[in-house]
């Protein structure tokens, strides 16, 4: 009898023991309710902008600044400013919202319309004067129902995505493809704040879509924007594949998924989620590496612990930097005419510049001497020359559309098959790791993008397996870089 109560005792005391151990800061199980989330990177170097989602953090408001540690890569950042994007003294970062909604024949069915016309309300009700918000029908395309610049009422949007669904039976449900055109319309949107939210309204479920779950979760890997899928549906009638895919996207982008039959419910859990988001400034003058990808690094020391997120980003460097190297270029120069030396340093490139223009000249004139001869000799070039003008010209244009040698154009010959990729040889410089991820040639007349590092390139959106024919206009986003096709 003795054995058996010494045997209880010594339970008790064990899980006493278990008990206090889980308590602990670092190992407590309650650790896991804490969570942080990049939910988008702009990067203007040295200064960049960060927007952080903090969920269930267990550290005070006032504290959370020196908690912080942020790094680029391995790089070390330094905190300039933190304030919440929305406090009682008013909105601190304005935000521009760009709002899917599904308009499938789906959406009609079980009383759905009044509370999604109830849920854009609220949206709609929402957005602040110094916002923008932009909104969109989903189908089997995506279809501009109100843009950045056009001012409409709650009732007009509503009314238009009415018909929209009335007359969308059969036409599929394209909603991975629709993410990633709204993806695609926020990175490039002009005149709008710098904060972007996409907001899917839904019941669940894709029909059609040829754009799978993986490609958008791989498309939104770098210079994420938080994607919320708002489902207004039960959570038992909700496909359990778009259900995963859309908390995956969600966790891919530092936005949330909500499911429920409420419009103001949806709302309200919407609301509470972008409301939690901070805007971190921060400055790094030692990050150099322009251009190429590279990982925001966040840890943040809260009572339970330690949490960390990452999250891939293009670095780009400041278009300001440019101008103010200008301003100083200028300010040397006027001191140095103050001296012989300075006038020596100011003459020696308009020296140069004369010298140009004379090798140019020359060239020009041979060059015209050889194009008279070659007339000459060969009567028919005349006509190989307009056969040749109809077809492929020999040299097409990449427009960039992103980072700071955005408007410039890069010729290149697609006949010589340009490589695309890090390693020398390459004439389209992307990436880092001494890769080729794909090349471009000539087939017949037709320019050929072909892919070499599967879910690297794609093409108006679109992940490239193989090969694929160019088209004037078409916009290719390969690692680091997009660019527009000029032919």
């Amino acid at each position: 009898m003795g054995i058996k109560k010494g045997g209880g005792s010594l339970l008790v005391l064990l899980l006493l023991i278990s008990s206090v151990i889980l308590l602990l800061p670092g190992v407590s199980k309650a650790a896991n309710d804490s969570n942080i989330s990049i939910t988008q990177v702009e990067s203007k170097l040295p200064n960049l902008t960060l927007f952080v989602r903090l969920d269930n953090v267990g550290v005070n408001s006032a504290k959370i600044k020196e908690n912080l540690s942020i790094k680029i890569n391995d790089t070390p950042t330094q905190i300039t400013d933190l304030q919440p994007v929305k406090s009682e003294s008013g909105v601190t970062e304005n935000t521009a919202y760009l709002v899917l909604v599904d308009t499938s024949v789906s959406m009609e069915s079980q009383n759905r319309v009044p509370q999604l016309q109830t849920l854009l309300d609220q949206l709609l009700g929402y957005v602040g004067t110094n916002d923008k918000i932009a909104v969109f029908g989903v189908s089997n395309k995506l279809e501009t129902i109100k843009d950045f610049g056009v001012t409409d009422t709650a009732e007009g949007v509503t009314k238009t995505i009415r018909n929209s669904i009335s007359s969308g039976a059969g036409t599929g449900t394209y909603l991975y493809s629709g993410i990633r055109d709204a993806v695609e319309k926020g990175r490039t949107a002009k005149d709008v704040p710098e904060r972007r939210i996409v907001v899917l309204i839904t019941d669940g479920g894709v029909d059609g879509d040829s754009f799978s779950s993986d490609d958008i979760k791989k498309y939104v890997d770098v210079d994420r924007l938080p994607v919320y899928t708002l489902i207004l549906n039960k959570q038992s009638s909700v496909e359990q594949e778009f259900k995963n895919a859309a908390d995956q996207i969600a966790q891919k982008t530092g936005g949330q998924s909500f499911i429920s039959t409420n419009g103001n419910e949806l709302f309200a859990q919407f609301k509470s989620s972008i409301e939690k988001c901070i805007v971190i400034k921060l400055r790094c003058n030692a990050f150099k590496a322009f251009n190429l990808q590279a990982v925001m690094n966040v840890a943040l020391k809260d009572d339970q612990g330690e949490i960390r997120q990452a999250a891939k980003f293009i670095a780009l460097p400041s278009p300001i930097d440019k101008e103010q190297l200008g301003k100083e270029v200028v300010e040397d120069k006027d001191g140095l005419k103050t001296s012989y030396f300075g006038a020596a340093v100011i003459m020696i490139p308009i020296i140069l510049l004369i010298l140009v223009i004379i090798l140019a000249l020359v060239w020009l004139s041979k060059n015209k001497g050889r194009q008279q001869k070659g007339k000459e000799t060969n009567p028919k070039s005349g006509e190989m020359k307009l056969q040749t003008s109809q077809g492929f010209s020999g040299k097409i244009g990449l427009e960039m559309v992103q980072g700071v040698n955005k408007g410039e154009v890069m010729e290149i010959q697609p006949d010589q098959n340009p490589r695309i990729g890090s390693t020398p040889e390459c004439a389209v410089k992307v990436g880092f790791g001494n890769k080729i991820v794909g090349s471009i040639s000539a087939i017949d007349e037709m320019i050929v993008i072909h892919s070499q590092s599967p879910g690297e390139i794609f093409v108006n959106g679109i992940v490239i397996q193989g090969s694929h024919i160019l088209q004037n206009g078409d916009l290719v986003r390969v690692p680091e870089m997009m660019f527009r096709v000029v032919m």
